[in-house]
């Protein structure tokens, strides 16, 4: 969970700056170790991010309503134009098993 720790709070700073929500809503996993779990995900996007570029260039998802601890981040680099993603294999062997309908989408 290292690079959930070192992700987010950098990305957390940024939002209200070149970072804006762009959607949040729960999700129920079944990639779970405990059969079926509620998720709630967040999308950022980077505004200085071009649209053709990427569709959302943060999520993350947290348990909930409880503990909200974070199961997943995935984030695009826009200097490499690279998608990255991390698990929380505590909680989740992946978020989803759907592929992006689109290759500039984070998810």
């Amino acid at each position: 969970m290292t690079i959930l720790q070192e992700i987010l709070p950098a990305c957390i700073a940024e939002f209200g700056g070149d970072l804006v929500l762009d959607n949040e809503e729960s999700y129920i996993s079944d990639f779970c170790h405990d059969e079926q779990m509620i998720l709630w995900v967040f999308i950022l996007d980077r505004l200085s991010t071009d649209r053709d570029e990427m569709w959302g260039d943060i999520s993350f998802s947290r348990t909930g309503p409880d503990t909200m601890e974070y199961t997943e981040v995935r984030w695009y680099d826009p200097h490499t134009q690279t998608k990255h993603i991390v698990c929380n294999a505590k909680h989740v062997f992946c978020l989803t098993t759907n592929v992006p309908l689109a290759y500039n989408t984070i998810f």
